[in-house]
């Protein structure tokens, strides 16, 4: 597998909605913790698609030039109790395939 990084993702999450989300949670059951642990759906979610230019993380990560265009997908995701679950960007360098990931977390509080 290329073991190349074409995409990078930045996760917000409010700490009061999720009290007990872990990186292990993140990495890899959170809706399924969300729907299971906390009997909560996905209701909605606004997306924002654009293109930018990289900031000097994504330059070192994606081993591109500062200049290199980048696709920006935000989206904001709400549970059915009216609670926003959460926001996330992901930063995608404009290639023909995408394989690996890195995920930067911010909780919210």
């Amino acid at each position: 597998m290329d073991k190349e990084l074409y995409l990078i993702e930045y996760l917000k999450v409010p700490v009061q909605v999720i009290p007990h989300l872990t990186e292990e949670i993140l990495l890899s059951s959170f809706y399924n913790d969300i729907k299971e642990n906390f009997k909560l759906k996905i209701v909605g979610a606004n997306r924002k698609i654009r293109a930018d230019l990289p900031n000097n993380l994504e330059v070192e990560y994606l081993k591109c030039t500062p200049t290199t265009p980048m696709l920006e997908v935000q989206q904001v995701t709400y549970l059915n109790n009216g609670l926003l679950l959460n926001m996330f960007v992901h930063v995608i360098r404009m290639v023909k395939g995408l394989s690996l990931f890195i995920v930067f977390i911010m909780l919210i509080k």
